[in-house]
Parts: structure tokens; sequence; C-alpha cells
């Protein structure tokens, strides 16, 4: 398999690994010079990408059968978000016409558009009410990906907060240490692991899958991941 993985950061560069150690070619991306040498180790091949230069993104997309949208907003201002997110999203719907090899586009969002449930679970099903303009992005940015990108399989994966090697939760837990959360301590919590985000991905790109998956931890008592600001 031929991919091409947008934003090789922290879940893009274990993805990168993952693929690699699989024998797939796999394409990572960066939109900082100095990150290139980290990403090199990791990818067949490593570029330097600038979402606004359409005919570099045409060419990137005509080399590959599968492209992984792991984007991160460079700072919390909502002009980040939309640059990062939705720029990026229209980018890639707008290329999909030189890219008629590409079979399977994989974009990974964020439980957060699912708002405030107060540690009660949410499906794919429950209805999305961002509480922020940040979260609200990540909503429009999805509709993109589900309804602008006919010409392939489109798929979303919402995730928890990542953690995993390198992102202890030392930090969160004592912050909230005395806290009383919503919810019950037998309920799964809204985190993501690095690895499990690396398997879910392949496994829908294995499957073809399309549509909207979310991707948490979860305890063996329940279906739903929990979505709440505090966990």
């Amino acid at each position: 398999m031929r991919s091409l993985i947008i934003g090789c950061g922290y879940l893009g560069g274990a993805l990168a690994r993952y693929w690699r150690e699989k024998g797939y070619f796999v394409i990572g991306t960066t939109t900082r010079q100095e990150r290139l040498a980290e990403v090199a180790p990791l990818a067949t091949e490593a570029v330097l990408l600038n979402i606004s230069d359409e005919e570099q993104l045409r060419q990137l997309l005509a080399q590959v059968q599968v492209v992984v949208v792991l984007v991160a907003a460079a700072g919390p201002q909502l002009e980040d978000y939309k640059r990062a997110y939705l720029e990026t999203a229209h980018a890639i719907s707008r290329a999909l016409i030189y890219a008629p090899s590409l079979r399977q586009v994989v974009y990974t969002s964020s439980t957060a558009v699912y708002g405030d449930h107060e540690g009660r679970g949410a499906d794919e099903k429950t209805p999305l009410e961002p509480l922020t303009e940040q979260a609200e992005v990540l909503r429009e940015t999805e509709e993109v990906y589900l309804h602008g990108f006919e010409a392939c399989t489109s798929t979303i994966l919402r995730l928890g907060e990542l953690n995993g090697p390198g992102r202890s939760m030392k930090a969160r837990v004592t912050r909230l240490c005395g806290a009383v959360l919503a919810g019950s301590g037998s309920a799964p919590v809204n985190l993501t692991h690095q690895e499990d985000a690396v398997r879910a991905i392949d496994w829908v790109i294995e499957r073809r899958l399309g549509g909207v998956y979310n991707v948490v931890e979860r305890s063996s008592s329940h279906s739903q991941g929990v979505v709440s600001p505090n966990l």
C-alpha cells in the first residue's frame, strides 16, 4: 500500500513507523523545516508540505492510495484551527480530481464535537453540540470530509485525549486530585492510547470502512465513550 500521512507528529509518526514495519510505502509530511530530520527515519519519504501549494498537494495525492490527515492547530486561536483543519480539508477535496488512484481518506477528529455530557456516554449517533468556536470548526471540518469526498471512501475517527509513550497523565491526575467529577469510577474515560489509534486507523483502512467511529478507551461493561471536558 502507498500512503500519505499529512501531519507526521505524535500519532502520525507512530503510524508511519507501524506501516514501514509492515512494508508499506509511506510519505510523511510536516509543515516545519526543523522537523524533517525527525520524520525522515519514520517514513519512506519525508516531505515539507505547504498546504496552500495546490500543485505540491496534487503531486503527492497522485502517488498514493490512502491519505491519513493527522493535522493539529499551531495554537489555541480560532484562526489556528481554521487554518489547520478547514483549509486542509478543502485543499484535499479540491485536489481529488488529480488523484485517480486514491481510494480512502481518513481524518482524525475529536470527541470535543459532542460537547459536555457530564460523564454520560455518547456514541456516533449522539447529536453534536460543540461548546467552543474551535470545536465548531472541528464539526465543520467533519462535514467537508463526509460530503466533499464522494470520489473515494471517507472515514472520520473521533479520538479522546491522546496518551501513551512520552505523554504521562501524571500532571492531569495531579491537577484533578480532590476534585469531584461527573460519572462513576467504573465508567470509561475520554482517552485514546497512541497504539489504539494507530491500530484503529489501520483497521478501517484494511476493511475500507467509511463513516464515523469513536475511538476511546472503555471498560468491558460499556460500549460508549464518556464525553466530559474534565477527563
